[in-house]
């Protein structure tokens, strides 16, 4: 015959097992909820540098209008952070508009990994069109001296 101590080594046992599944379900439950949060995360920080990365793109062509005329556009880099391997790609393109104007069209890109050929890579791009009211100055002459 077994002593009454056995049987409740038993039971303990059983309540222990059964609270361990317990949690084991709960938490896996949550894990496809937490890889989206994640997921959603990284999606809208992607989203920000792009969107950060156009701004810039946008200052970056109004410098380069003001110091040459000519100016026509540039794709350019940027890393991203000091801790990671992402670029910024920046593409600026302008051209002539209406009326005497300028086009400028800025597509920024964030690049994981610094190439476009990462697996499983996590990009977002923006794309602005922006019809600003830039002139190219022109050379003009200035006005003839009388002759004397």
């Amino acid at each position: 015959m077994r002593s009454r101590g056995t049987f409740r080594h038993g039971y303990l046992t059983v309540a222990v097992l059964a609270v361990l599944f317990t949690v084991s379900s709960i938490l896996l439950s949550m894990l496809p909820h937490l890889l989206r949060v994640r997921r959603e995360g990284r999606f809208d920080t992607t989203k920000l540098q792009a969107e950060m990365l156009a701004r810039a793109g946008v200052l970056r062509a109004r410098e380069q209008l003001s110091i040459d005329p000519n100016y026509l556009g540039e794709v350019w880099r940027v890393p991203i952070g000091p801790k990671t391997n992402d670029l910024g790609a920046i593409q600026i393109k302008i051209s002539s508009g209406p009326l005497g104007g300028q086009d400028i069209d800025i597509v920024a890109r964030v690049l994981p990994g610094g190439t476009e050929q990462t697996p499983n890579a996590f990009e977002h791009a923006v794309q602005y069109e922006l019809k600003l009211p830039f002139k190219r100055p022109t050379k003009e002459t200035s006005p003839s001296q009388p002759e004397t």
